[in-house]
């Protein structure tokens, strides 16, 4: 399970959401075409649990660049804010649901920025120990 699974399965709730907006991913192109969402990873950490268990929690910038043809930009903001609200609470990576953590919005120049975060489970492989091959047991007896 990587960031990228996890990005993957927002941008198919976006796609779920919003079909015919455009999409981006790591950087905008110039001259873009509004309305669209952007997709950034802004926030990730790793803990370790017991043995040879992790948690990692990624938190996401989800932004939204509503039609700057709209009457009222603010009030498209808020429409969607509340729409990424039911669809970014789960999303599905590799078979696998994962529940949203921490859902915030906020409106900044007209842009709506929606912050989610998502916990995933990992398990490091075990690392290979190589095993005694013989023992010698010797005994006396007084």
């Amino acid at each position: 399970m990587t960031n990228e699974d996890i990005r993957n399965g927002i941008l198919a709730r976006l796609e779920e959401l919003e079909p015919d907006y455009d999409k981006y991913i790591n950087h905008i192109e110039q001259g873009f075409t509004e309305p669209a969402f952007f997709v950034r990873l802004i926030d990730g950490a790793q803990e370790q649990g017991l043995g040879q268990r992790y948690t990692r929690s990624l938190m996401y910038n989800v932004m939204f660049f509503p039609d700057p043809d709209s009457l009222d930009e603010q009030t498209s903001c808020q429409t969607m804010a509340d729409r990424l609200y039911e669809k970014l609470i789960t999303i599905e990576s590799n078979g696998v649901i994962h529940r949203g953590l921490r859902l915030k919005h906020e409106v900044v120049d007209n842009v709506l920025h929606f912050f989610v975060s998502y916990n995933i489970r990992l398990l490091a492989p075990k690392e290979l120990v190589p095993k005694m091959e013989k023992i010698k047991q010797e005994e006396y007896i007084k």
